[in-house]
């Protein structure tokens, strides 16, 4: 994937904010929109199964959710086709106990918005913390958890 033209947003689509509202009256969570920044791209990505290349806008926000001191990023698709929320992305960047919180919030966006894809991202690249985030996801795949 490759990222061109990057623009901070000033201004966040009002879309973005509906949809924050949304998740803090649906979920526990409370955003820190202190916090939230924007970023603008064309995102250029290689589809060699088929030979082609797809080039789409699209536009990063990040903020932290305050009640469970994490890091959120979401992508909005501003095309005319989408102009919507295409996934949300949740950053474990810390000790181990906030594996609990990160397993908290992603049921709590699953039951929000069940078709929403959550994503969880490790910022650090080794050490037991992975072992902590493999077991998280694994936990997060077994029916009725």
């Amino acid at each position: 994937m490759k990222y061109d033209g990057v623009q901070t947003i000033e201004e966040p689509e009002p879309r973005v904010l509906d949809f924050l509202n949304y998740l803090e009256k649906e979920t526990e969570m409370k955003f820190d929109l202190a916090t939230l920044r924007g970023a603008a791209a064309w995102v250029t990505t290689e589809v060699k199964e088929h030979n082609t290349t797809i080039c789409m806008p699209a536009e990063f926000y990040t903020l932290l959710i305050k009640n469970f001191n994490l890091n959120m990023e979401l992508r909005y698709c501003p095309c005319e086709f989408c102009n919507k929320i295409t996934y949300i992305e949740l950053f474990a960047c810390g000790n181990e106990h906030k594996i609990n919180d990160i397993k908290v919030v992603w049921k709590q966006i699953r039951k929000a918005i069940p078709d929403l894809p959550v994503y969880i991202s490790n910022l650090l690249q080794e050490g037991a913390y992975n072992a902590c985030l493999e077991k998280l996801r694994d936990s997060l795949k077994k029916p009725g958890k």
